[in-house]
């Protein structure tokens, strides 16, 4: 290698290298989840929560949602890793399979890690 690729080399290594480059920052590639704690207005351990994300979903019934547990008494927690989260869909219903209240809402999250550049994980709490 001749001189000239080398100092050219050595200069294209440190600019990927170092956090001023030209590209700006590089951020890393990996997956962040969003955290959802769900808790009812309504008092009984005999509800069902359906969730789904986006503006225009419309949970089915019986579908619990994306990594959804917990209870009415407890409160319930779901984990979206993916899709728009901005707007939540919900559907609660009794044991008997009657809808008690069904609804979008708008979590206000959180970010908890990470950074506002990069982005990170988040979480949002909620009572239907």
């Amino acid at each position: 290698m001749n001189r000239g690729a080398a100092v050219g080399l050595a200069a294209i290594t440190a600019l990927f290298l170092s956090s001023c480059s030209a590209f700006g920052s590089v951020c890393p590639a990996i997956g962040y989840s969003s955290t959802l704690t769900i808790e009812t207005a309504l008092p009984s351990h005999d509800l069902l929560l359906s969730l789904c994300a986006g503006a225009d979903c419309i949970p089915e019934e019986g579908a619990e949602g994306p990594f959804l547990s917990g209870d009415a008494e407890a409160g319930w927690t779901a984990s979206f890793f993916s899709g728009d989260t901005q707007v939540i869909g919900y559907r609660l219903t009794d044991a008997t399979g009657t809808v008690l209240a069904q609804g979008h809402v708008e979590p206000e999250w959180v970010r908890v890690d990470g950074t506002a550049e990069c982005g990170g994980n988040t979480r949002a709490a909620l009572t239907i």
